[in-house]
C-alpha cells in the first residue's frame, strides 16, 4: 500500500496484488489437512443447504466405501453443474495417494463433510474462472509447462530414492557425535612457558592431577580441581578439534586460546538420550544417502547416453570471446542419445541466467569460465532426467497428471481471485487508524535488556559474586577475577548474546530468572545439571507502544486479508445459489 508523503491520508483503493504463496495461505477455507482415510454412507443428510441430496422416488443404497480402495476411485461423492467430485479428487486433495495400510487404519477424527464442502467451493470458483476465459491466458499455460518440466525431474528423483534405506550404523555414528559430552578436568595458564613445563612433566610420567593441583596452588594456572561435562559444540573450535578425537584418560597438548594456554584431561565420555537429535541424525543420513543414490543414477545415465566434445568445450572462453557471439554458437558441446545436443549457445544462456548481473564485464567473463563446468553438468543432468522420466512414462501416470492438474487449478484459482475479487476490496486510512487504536496492546515494542553472565562450578562462588555486584563491584573485573569462575575462552557454557535481546525470546528458564529485573541488577541462574550463573543486567529497555506510522502497513495487510477471505466466501455463496449441486455422500463415518 502506498501512503502520501505526509503519511496522513489514504484514498479508498485496491490494496495490492497478492502473490501465489500469500493467496494459498490466505484462503484458508480452500485448504484441508491431510488425513489417512474415510468412509461415506448415503444415509442421513448432512450437507449444507441449498444443495440437494439424492432422494425422492429413487431406490437408495447405503454403502461404506474405503477411500483408498481402487474399486471406488471413480465413484462420485457430489456433482457441481454436472461436473463430478470423486473419491479420486478427495485422495488428491488430502495428499494421501500413496498411503499405506497403517495410515488407513488411523482413528483420528476428521470433519469429512467440511472437506467435501471445500471441494465444492473450489470446483465452483474454477468453473467460474473458465467461464470468463482465465484458463486461456498464455501466462497460465506457460507457467504450467515450466512446472511440468520441474515436476518430471522431481517425480523421477523420488522414484529413484524411494527404496533408499537408512544405514542404522551411520545414524548411530552421526547421533553420537551430535550429543557427545566430555567430562574434562582443565586448567588455564597465563604464560606459555608454565604450560609447556607442566606438559613436559606429564609426558615424563608425572601425574596430571598432582601437577595441576600444584599449578593451581602456585597461582600459575586457574581452574577447578573437579571435572565437569562439556558439549563439543560449546567449545572453542581449536579446543573442540582436539577434544573430539580424544579418549577417556587421554591428556591434551597445550592449546593456545585467547586468554592463555589450556591443558585438560578427559575423565569420561557420555552420550545423553536426545530424541530430537536422533531424528535430526536420521534426516541428515537419509539425505546423504539419497544424494549418493541420485549421483550414482546420474552417472549411469551419463555413461549410457552422453558424449562430450572436449575440443569444443575447451575452446569456449568467456574472457576472450564476446557473449553476443557465443549466444549464437550452434556447435555441440554435448551429444545426448535420443535428445538434441547441448550447444555453446545453450551453455551461454544458462550461465547468464545463473549470474544475472555483470556477466558481460571482464570480471563477469572470468566468473563465467569458473562456473561453466558446474552449469554444464547441471544442464546435462536435467536433460537426462527429463528424457528418462518420459521414457519411463512418468508423464502418463495418474499421480503426475493429478499433480499437474492441482498446480494448474491453484494458478487458475489465484488468477480468478486477483482479477475478480481483489479489485473490489478497498481500504481507508480511518479504518486502519481505528484498528490500531482498538488493538493497542498488540502493537508494542517488547521489553529488551542486555545480559552479561559469569559461570561458576559452585553455588557459593556464584552467590558471592552476585553480592559483590549488588554492592557495586565492577562486573568486568569480576568476570576476570572472581573466585571459582569458569574461563569463557576455554568453554562458553551459556550463549545469550552480547547485544540487547528481547526478553520474551529468551529460553523460559532464563526469562524467569531475569523477570522483574532492574538496571544493574544481578540474578542467580542454575539450569538443571548445569553450572551456576550470575546474570548481570547493565541495560534495560521497557516495553512501549509502537508508533502508528511504523505498523500501518502491517495493519493494512491484516485487514486486507480479512476482507479478502470474506469477499471470497460471499462470492462462493452466490455461485452456490446459482448452481446445480447434488451431494451423493450425505453421511460420513470415521
Amino acid at each position: 500500500m502506498s501512503f502520501d508523503a505526509a503519511g496522513i491520508a489514504i484514498e479508498e483503493r485496491n490494496y495490492m496484488k497478492l502473490n501465489t504463496v500469500m493467496m494459498i495461505l490466505l484462503l484458508c477455507f480452500f485448504s484441508f489437512h491431510p488425513v489417512p482415510a474415510f468412509a461415506v454412507e448415503a444415509a442421513t443428510p448432512s450437507a449444507p443447504a441449498p444443495e440437494k441430496s439424492v432422494a425422492g422416488e429413487q431406490d437408495m443404497v447405503t454403502l461404506k466405501a474405503p477411500i483408498f480402495s481402487p474399486f471406488f476411485s471413480s465413484a462420485p461423492l457430489a456433482s457441481v453443474n454436472d461436473e463430478l467430485i470423486t473419491f479420486e479428487d478427495v485422495k488428491v486433495s488430502i495428499g494421501s495417494m500413496h498411503a499405506d495400510v497403517k495410515e488407513v487404519k488411523t482413528k483420528v477424527r476428521r470433519d469429512y463433510a467440511a472437506l467435501l464442502n471445500r471441494l465444492i467451493n473450489v470446483k465452483l470458483i474454477l468453473q467460474e474462472a473458465k467461464n470468463i476465459g482465465l484458463d486461456e491466458l498464455p501466462e497460465i499455460e506457460q507457467e504450467v509447462k515450466s512446472y511440468e518440466q520441474r515436476a518430471l525431474i522431481e517425480f523421477l528423483q523420488k522414484q529413484v530414492t524411494k527404496d533408499v534405506k537408512l544405514d542404522d550404523g551411520e545414524v548411530e555414528k552421526v547421533y553420537r557425535e551430535m550429543v557427545k559430552e566430555l567430562k574434562l578436568k582443565s586448567v588455564l595458564f597465563a604464560k606459555e612457558e608454565d604450560a609447556r613445563e607442566v606438559e613436559s612433566k606429564i609426558k615424563g610420567g608425572g601425574s596430571f592431577d598432582d601437577l595441576i593441583t600444584k599449578a593451581l596452588a602456585d597461582g600459575i594456572a586457574t581452574g577447578e580441581k573437579d571435572a565437569s561435562y562439556f558439549k563439543i559444540k560449546d567449545m572453542l573450535p581449536q579446543v573442540a578439534q582436539i577434544a573430539g578425537n580424544m579418549t577417556i584418560g587421554s591428556i591434551s597438548p597445550v592449546i593456545p586460546v585467547p586468554a592463555g594456554f589450556a591443558l585438560f584431561k578427559v575423565e569420561d565420555i557420555r552420550y545423553p538420550d536426545n530424541p530430537g537429535q536422533r531424528e535430526q541424525a536420521k534426516m541428515q543420513v537419509l539425505y546423504s544417502q539419497q544424494v549418493i543414490a541420485l549421483s550414482q543414477y546420474n552417472h549411469t545415465l551419463t555413461t549410457k547416453y552422453v558424449t562430450l566434445n572436449r575440443a569444443v568445450y575447451n575452446s569456449v572462453n568467456y574472457e576472450k570471446v564476446k557473449l553476443a557471439v557465443l549466444r549464437k554458437d550452434k556447435r555441440a558441446i554435448v551429444k545426448i542419445k535420443g535428445d538434441k545436443p547441448i550447444t555453446v549457445g545453450d551453455l551461454t544462456e544458462a550461465l547468464e541466467n545463473k549470474l544475472y548481473h555483470g556477466a558481460g564485464s571482464e570480471r563477469g567473463g572470468k566468473r563465467l569460465n569458473e562456473k561453466k563446468r558446474a552449469v554444464l553438468e547441471e544442464l546435462i543432468a536435467k536433460r537426462l532426467l527429463r528424457m528418462e522420466a518420459l521414457r519411463q512414462g512418468i508423464d502418463r501416470s495418474e499421480a503426475f497428471k493429478n499433480d499437474i492438474k492441482e498446480y494448474r487449478n491453484s494458478l487458475l484459482f489465484n488468477e480468478f481471485v486477483q482479477k475478480v475479487v481483489v479489485p473490489d476490496i478497498k481500504l481507508s486510512a480511518e479504518e486502519l487508524k481505528s484498528y490500531y487504536d482498538s488493538h493497542a496492546k498488540e502493537y508494542r515494542f517488547p521489553e529488551m535488556m542486555r545480559i552479561k553472565s559469569i559461570a561458576f562450578f559452585k553455588k557459593e562462588h556464584a552467590e558471592n559474586a552476585r553480592e559483590k555486584i549488588l554492592k557495586g563491584t565492577d562486573f568486568q573485573w569480576l568476570s576476570e577475577n572472581a573466585e571459582g569462575r569458569i574461563d569463557k575462552t576455554t568453554v562458553d557454557p551459556l550463549t545469550i548474546g552480547t547485544g540487547v535481546v528481547v526478553v520474551s525470546d529468551l529460553p523460559e528458564d532464563i526469562r524467569k530468572a531475569v523477570e522483574g529485573a532492574r538496571v544493574e541488577d544481578a540474578r542467580l541462574y542454575h539450569p538443571r545439571g548445569g553450572f551456576y550463573y550470575v546474570l548481570y543486567i547493565p541495560e534495560l529497555i521497557p516495553s512501549k507502544p509502537q508508533p502508528y506510522e511504523a505498523v500501518k502497513e502491517e495493519i493494512a495487510k491484516k485487514i486486507f486479508n480479512e476482507k479478502l477471505n470474506k469477499a471470497v466466501e460471499e462470492y462462493v455463496q452466490k455461485l452456490r445459489q446459482a448452481s446445480d449441486i447434488t451431494i451423493y455422500a450425505t453421511g460420513f463415518t470415521n
